[in-house]
């Protein structure tokens, strides 16, 4: 588990390297992690070089728009079973992303959107 980091550029191609290296990682956890300058993008391209990670999970982080449009496009490159996006602020436009790609992902199973301010339009669009 990633706790409580602030990942630029250089940390998260660090992190990427040892991810996309360590073929044990089952469960990736982002907790209250800030991602700067692309950081989760750089962080997920690791992850879409290593076919042992299943889960991901990212709680309490503030993620923008653009990290969540990365996290739905990568679905279609990993072997995610479980995504987690607790507490991230997903916007109605990052649902709407986030299911088109779920679409197109083989293997995820389980999504976890907890804690999100979803509104009613989001959720009718979860359970449609």
């Amino acid at each position: 588990e990633i706790l409580n980091a602030r990942l630029d550029r250089k940390a998260s191609a660090i992190l990427g390297a040892m991810i996309s290296r360590n073929r044990t990682i089952k469960r990736m956890c982002l907790t209250c992690c800030e991602f700067i300058a692309s950081g989760l993008a750089i962080v997920l391209v690791g992850m879409q070089h290593n076919t042992s990670v299943t889960d991901l999970v990212i709680k309490a982080c503030q993620l923008g728009s653009e990290d969540i449009d990365i996290v739905a496009a990568s679905l279609q490159f990993v072997k995610w079973r479980c995504l987690v996006l607790e507490d991230v602020n997903i916007t109605l436009g990052g649902i709407r992303f986030l299911l088109d790609n779920i679409e197109k992902s083989q293997y995820l199973k389980e999504l976890d959107l907890s804690n999100n301010k979803l509104g009613m339009k989001g959720v009718k669009l979860l359970v449609s």
